[in-house]
């Protein structure tokens, strides 16, 4: 059976059991509103319509779902040693999930969440699976990285452990590894020699939700979009962006934002065009909610779950249309490169600059913009190199948004 849209199933088979847990049992936050305030809080209750109440020290708070920037828990214990995921799946629409593979499903396989439990996965909306037990070279690192940035690719990609891309059509993935028809014929490929497979044969375009939608970020690093329909207890129930009904217990979860309310991350945004220029040969494709080296954003100390990885030279466009007044974002050099790292930045409003940091070093504090943009048709984020070429120029936007 060819591989082509993948539809993520998740059933909890104990929704109450993790491995991960929290000392307030997932109630008390820090809760960020789109305009900047922030304050700790209980969280209570969730009532209709994207209505959220909270305990908090000043009294009862209830604040709608689009003015919420996120809702923070505390640091939760880090995953037993036996729950470590060996697998990473990657969504069309940026989800992600790991785990182990625990078992063939009717289609798809089952896959054992540290946070979440026992997850089914059907074989739809799936962008890639990445082996997490390898060591690999950089250049192997780089090939998978390149062939998840393509996006005009007829055939899946399979990255070996050595290094040689495979392209063909994946038909089957279980424990033991791939199956890829190929113009060698069906060839069985063991988990030994795999590193990563990207699915572009025949991936799905998912329409992007144009409401108010709730992405979930587990204490394991998970991400999930889905609607909420109510917290009962300690336990979320909704609806996924793939259509199925979840139920996702609250200590496990460590934030909870939301897209197309007052504040939209240009993360979650396809941007208008994109110019990577390579300093020699290798092209660096910018990254959602990533850094260069595929960690989370990180500058002087702080992370960031929302941003854009890029590498000099690269220049993307979005557009705003005029309906948005602020653009906001840290800059900097990415933590992962220490003090190395030289790049300018640029930001540019319907093709006129407003804003410019001709140098930007690594291992320097973090550079905060909040610029207007009102009535801004087009915003273009500018990163060029700097004085020492392009090397370990692993530049920053984090947390960048635009405010309504």
């Amino acid at each position: 059976m060819s591989i082509g849209r993948f539809l993520l199933l998740l059933v909890l088979a104990h929704p109450g059991v993790s491995s991960f847990a929290q000392e307030d049992e997932g109630g008390s936050c820090t809760v960020s509103l789109a305009r900047g305030d922030r304050f700790e809080a209980r969280w209570t209750a969730l009532e209709a319509p994207h209505l959220f109440r909270f305990e908090a020290a000043d009294g009862v708070r209830s604040v709608p779902g689009d003015q919420i920037l996120e809702m923070v828990w505390p640091s939760a214990a880090p995953a037993a040693e036996n729950d470590t995921p060996d697998l990473r799946l990657q969504f069309v629409n940026e989800d992600r999930l790991s785990g182990r593979f625990e078992e063939p499903g009717s289609a798809g396989f089952r896959l054992r969440s540290p946070c979440w439990g026992l997850l089914n996965v059907q074989l739809k909306h799936l962008r890639s699976v990445q082996w997490l037990d390898k060591t690999v070279g950089e250049s192997t690192r780089q090939k998978l990285l390149a062939a998840l940035a393509a996006r005009d690719s007829r055939e899946d990609r399979v990255i070996l452990t050595h290094g040689d891309v495979l392209p063909g059509v994946v038909t089957a993935c279980t424990a033991t590894g791939l199956t890829v028809r190929s113009d060698l014929g069906d060839l069985e490929i063991g988990t030994d020699r795999l590193y990563g497979v990207v699915f572009t044969a025949a991936a799905a375009e998912l329409a992007a939700p144009k409401d108010l939608i709730a992405v979930l970020e587990s204490v394991g690093n998970d991400v999930l979009t889905a609607w909420l329909d109510s917290r009962t207890g300690n336990e979320l129930t909704g609806r996924s962006v793939f259509g199925e009904n979840i139920r996702l217990p609250l200590p496990s979860i460590r934030r909870l934002s939301f897209r197309n309310g007052a504040v939209v991350f240009l993360s979650d945004l396809e941007p208008e065009s994109v110019t990577e220029v390579p300093f020699f040969e290798v092209v660096y494709p910018h990254r959602r909610d990533r850094s260069q080296g595929d960690q989370p954003l990180r500058l002087r100390g702080k992370t960031y779950p929302k941003g854009l990885g890029v590498h000099s030279r690269a220049i993307l466009t979005y557009v705003l249309a005029g309906q948005f007044s602020r653009f906001q974002s840290d800059i900097g050099i990415d933590d992962e490169v220490e003090n190395r790292g030289n790049a300018a930045f640029r930001v540019l409003a319907d093709g006129k600059e407003i804003a410019h940091q001709p140098e930007v070093r690594g291992g320097q504090p973090p550079v905060s913009l909040d610029l207007d943009v009102q009535g801004v048709k087009k915003l273009t984020l500018v990163v060029d190199f700097g004085k020492d070429f392009h090397i370990a120029d692993h530049a920053d936007w984090a947390g960048a948004r635009l405010l309504r």
